[in-house]
């Protein structure tokens, strides 16, 4: 019997080379609608999740959504493309870190967490002896453009994570490039979470 893949597509253009591979191995290939991948030839079938991101974003439901496609379908893998769509399948999974025993392609639980906060990525890495960029954190907004001007200008100011709620939608947020203190407070606001996570500087 065939075993059975979730691709979740992140847009990349990992998912459909991941799609390509799997099915020329002979595994079913389930894609999410509306996606790159669940245009591929090798695509068995398209199920339907809510989005992800956007004003209409509902984690509930994209998390329930994945636990009923995997029984549904009988899935052993899902393939999650993006830190958003991982965090979802890490919520998803039950204690024995299966999603109703499909397996997530993904570094186990905690190392997922820990790169999924850049700060605590970057420190496992220096502490790991790899080069990191100079990086500075505060405990309020103000500390964090005092740490641009610390750092000197330019510098950049990074969202703690890639995807956060901000202003009610979950969004995907970029680094800053900034050459002034203002420009700093305006980076700073734009990327503070509305859970109140700070971003952080880097020279």
């Amino acid at each position: 019997m065939n075993q059975t893949a979730l691709v979740l597509d992140g847009g990349g253009a990992q998912s459909v080379v991941l799609v390509r591979v799997l099915g020329a191995l002979g595994w079913n290939v389930l894609c999410e609608s509306g996606t790159r991948s669940s245009r591929s030839r090798w695509t068995t079938a398209v199920v339907d999740l809510p989005p992800p991101e956007g004003q209409s974003a509902d984690l509930a439901a994209y998390v329930e959504g994945l636990r009923t496609i995997c029984e549904r379908w009988g899935v052993s893998l899902v393939a999650p493309s993006g830190d958003l769509r991982l965090a979802y399948c890490w919520q998803a999974a039950r204690e024995n870190d299966t999603i109703v025993g499909a397996r997530i392609l993904s570094a186990d639980r905690r190392s997922a967490e820990v790169f999924a906060d850049k700060a605590a990525g970057i420190e496992a890495a220096r502490r790991l002896g790899f080069p990191v960029p100079e990086t500075l954190l505060g405990e309020s907004a103000e500390d964090i453009v005092d740490a641009t001007a610390t750092l000197g200008f330019p510098c950049v100011v990074k969202p703690r994570r890639t995807f956060q709620q901000i202003g009610g939608t979950t969004r995907q947020l970029r680094h800053i490039t900034v050459g002034d203190r203002s420009q700093a407070q305006a980076a700073v606001i734009a990327l503070t979470g509305d859970d109140g996570l700070l971003p952080l500087a880097q020279a």
